[in-house]
């Protein structure tokens, strides 16, 4: 198993590591203002074809009350284009085909989630065991979609007065800001945020 998880190369290796149970509260914690209690790893969303084939499935589900999807790629995946597109526009920048397609992606998964949750059974695993949890306590609703991605404090320091830095984190944020049911979160921001939660924690 640790050989096919070092097989499936950095992305693997982060999802991993992040859906282990010790590891669980850096999500619970850090991803929403509601605490996520709770995880299934590469859930099914979608419904297959005949063959049993194109079944969407997102890396993590998570649920307090209600359920959310989290999406991940690497802290390698650039969120820019090294040289900006010749179409766009004044005061902006041109995204890389991986964090758009890694975008729709999610949009796609939400979609489907959304679509047929009310007909599928919601299943986790504990101590081992496969348990049904009562859909009548987590529900869906309008599911939210964290997309876990990049690392900001690399390609796009906040402390740069390059203007092109400059342009690609306003391009970012206007992007961030706009979108009501994708939260996009950066390695580095999910570090400081676990960071900040050891510290207060530490100091109770």
């Amino acid at each position: 198993y640790a050989q096919e998880i070092l097989e499936g190369g950095e992305e693997a290796i982060w999802h991993h590591f992040l859906s282990q149970n010790e590891n669980k509260w850096i999500f619970g914690l850090s991803l929403d203002i509601r605490f996520i209690a709770d995880f299934i790893d590469e859930a099914s969303v979608g419904t297959s074809t005949t063959d049993n084939k194109d079944n969407p499935q997102v890396d993590l589900l998570g649920w307090s009350d209600y359920t959310v999807l989290i999406e991940l790629k690497t802290p390698g995946t650039k969120f820019f284009t090294e040289k900006k597109s010749s179409k766009s526009r004044a005061k902006t920048w041109s995204f890389t085909t991986d964090f758009i397609e890694g975008f729709s992606q999610c949009l796609a998964q939400r979609t489907e989630w959304e679509q047929q949750y009310n007909n599928k059974p919601l299943v986790t695993e504990i101590d081992g065991i496969r348990t049904d949890v009562d859909k009548t306590l987590i529900r869906t609703i309008d599911p939210k979609v964290i997309y876990i991605v990049g690392n900001k404090s690399k390609e796009i320091p906040n402390d740069s007065r390059d203007m092109s830095i400059l342009t690609k984190r306003d391009t970012l944020e206007r992007f961030i800001r706009n979108n009501r049911n994708v939260s996009i979160i950066s390695y580095d921001e999910l570090c400081q945020r676990a960071k900040h939660i050891l510290g207060v924690n530490l100091i109770d």
